[in-house]
């Protein structure tokens, strides 16, 4: 197995093991800046192009606003909806991991081990 090919099973082990760890996780994806998916555990309907676009606008405009308002730099985007949860943090140099969520998830949990996989995704990038 060559290093990228090792690399990208440890990305994927480590998101599939975030989603079959935390209860109240139902999706996650790693992005890259520019809206590229680097690894997903997602549904199968899902459209990962979609996704990797809107996780790289919600990081451009969630930065753009933590500037305007001078909140500082941008640790984290949580979208609470009707249905489900949506949050964004930073994973290392140029990636971020965007996590789909129940809406009545535990969100101190989840914030936790979401922490704890971008921390270990970001030493694997």
């Amino acid at each position: 197995m060559s290093n990228a090919e090792n690399r990208a099973r440890r990305i994927q082990d480590t998101l599939e093991n975030l989603v079959n760890g935390t209860p109240d996780i139902t999706g996650c994806a790693l992005v890259s800046d520019d809206g590229l998916i680097i690894g997903s555990v997602l549904k199968a309907e899902t459209d990962e192009e979609s996704v990797g676009g809107m996780a790289s606008v919600l990081l451009s405009l969630g930065s753009r606003v933590g500037t305007e308002l001078g909140l500082g730099d941008l640790e984290q985007v949580l979208i609470r909806g009707e249905k489900a949860n949506a949050l964004m943090v930073g994973a290392g140099d140029g990636a971020l991991l965007l996590v789909l969520m129940a809406h009545k998830a535990k969100l101190g949990l989840v914030f936790l081990d979401v922490r704890r996989t971008a921390s270990e995704l970001a030493t694997i990038i």
